[in-house]
């Protein structure tokens, strides 16, 4: 429907008012019931896409119109409109502030959606109403603060409750064991007394025991411990044994190594170039080149025109000089195997 102006408005509702003062109700109270329903839907009806009249009196800007919509029982939250929007969500559009001010402080909702599935707050700050969208936050805030408190005192409530009920029940319960207690005979009160030295006994007995269990436990992780280091102490021995083994292993090979290279002549090691039989022994450039060298002296095979070299041999001499560097050559190789 069209919103006129302030004034027809007004003078509708006015009229609607005068009408309602006027008319004798019935004994039941029906005519009061029909006047305030013809009003209602002065107040309730809707356009062609849905809107009513608060929600075109917020999007056109009449405040006037608004407050008098709502004293005369309109809805704040009303959204059903083809596109879902709520009467905030129309003043926060057209950016009227004291409207949106104004229904905030009737307590609309903020969290409803309309159509594009966003908030009045949302649109507020989409559309770049910094102030509304400000205003709107401001309210929720106020509202989840008032909110929390209510729910801070309900629970003081229901706790100041709970200890009251817990104390008159206690109070019942002692009055019922002292009634009780009157009630019951001598020999009763002395059994009472004879188990209760029991049960102390029973306690001192078990705190005893317990006592005895924990110092049992501790000397077993002591013990555990004292244990442990006997075991990393032997590992520490084993594998120093076992360096020492093979440093030794390592030494003799070495020294078997020298002893075989060495030339069976001149029995020194071999400097230079290195020949060797048929067979395989080894012997220096120099006694190779002795006139009377004309058989091996190991196997005794025949050297004439024979000139063969040991160029591995050659080459191991060369890496080191002399029986040190040999050794070290061989030791080496042992190690790397």
């Amino acid at each position: 429907m069209e919103v006129g102006d302030f004034q027809s408005v007004c003078q509708i509702l006015q009229s609607k008012d005068e009408e309602n003062n006027n008319h004798v109700s019935n004994q039941d109270g029906s005519d009061d019931q029909d006047e305030k329903l013809n009003k209602s839907r002065f107040v309730e009806e809707r356009g062609p896409t849905g809107e009513t009249c608060i929600t075109e009196a917020c999007a056109k800007g009449y405040h006037n119109i608004v407050k008098v919509l709502v004293d005369h029982g309109a809805d704040v939250n009303d959204n059903n409109n083809e596109a879902c929007d709520s009467p905030l969500h129309k003043a926060v559009q057209s950016g009227f502030y004291n409207i949106v001010v104004y229904l905030l402080n009737q307590c609309c909702r903020t969290d409803q959606v309309n159509a594009d599935k966003i908030t009045a707050l949302q649109l507020a700050q989409k559309t770049g109403k910094g102030a509304i969208a400000v205003a709107i936050q401001i309210t929720n805030r106020n509202r989840n603060d008032l909110e929390r408190r209510k729910e801070k005192k309900r629970l003081i409530n229901e706790e100041k409750q709970r200890l009251m009920e817990e104390r008159s029940k206690k109070a019942e319960s002692c009055m019922e064991k002292e009634g009780h207690e009157k009630l019951l005979s001598p020999d009763l009160l002395a059994m009472k007394k004879s188990t209760i030295l029991t049960l102390k006994k029973n306690l001192d007995m078990s705190l005893i025991n317990l006592t005895g269990a924990k110092n049992l436990v501790h000397n077993l992780e002591q013990q555990v411990h004292a244990a442990k280091q006997l075991v990393r102490s032997l590992e520490m021995e084993v594998e120093s044994t076992r360096t020492s083994l093979t440093q030794l292993e390592i030494g003799e090979n070495c020294q078997q190594a020298e002893e075989q290279f060495r030339c069976p002549v001149c029995l020194e090691q071999p400097e230079g170039e290195v020949f060797q039989c048929p067979e395989g022994h080894v012997f220096c450039k120099e006694c190779r080149d002795r006139p009377e060298m004309v058989r091996c002296p190991e196997c005794r095979v025949s050297l004439e025109g024979v000139s063969i070299r040991n160029r591995f041999l050659e080459g191991l001499i060369q890496q080191g000089t002399g029986s040190v560097g040999l050794a070290w050559t061989v030791s080496a190789s042992v190690t790397d195997f």
